[in-house]
């Protein structure tokens, strides 16, 4: 998709800059190596603030559909 686009905006003389992707960086690849514990090690689950980690799957209550103000007479 790059070349193409590459090729589009060179035909319509418009210059194009293209985001570095995480790739090989350790930082990224460390967090691929956890996650991949996560799931197959039961290792603990890292996580930010004050809350814990959240689950995978939501529990039958955990999210229930907004309900609607009644209706105009």
């Amino acid at each position: 998709l790059d070349d193409e686009a590459r090729k589009l905006c060179d035909e319509l003389g418009m210059t194009m800059s293209r985001a570095k992707t995480p790739g090989s960086h350790p930082t990224f690849i460390t967090m691929i190596r956890k996650l991949i514990q996560e799931r197959i090690a039961s290792a603990p689950r890292e996580c930010l603030g004050q809350y814990g980690p959240n689950h995978d799957v939501c529990p039958d209550d955990c999210c229930p559909a907004p309900t609607r103000p009644p209706g105009r007479p």
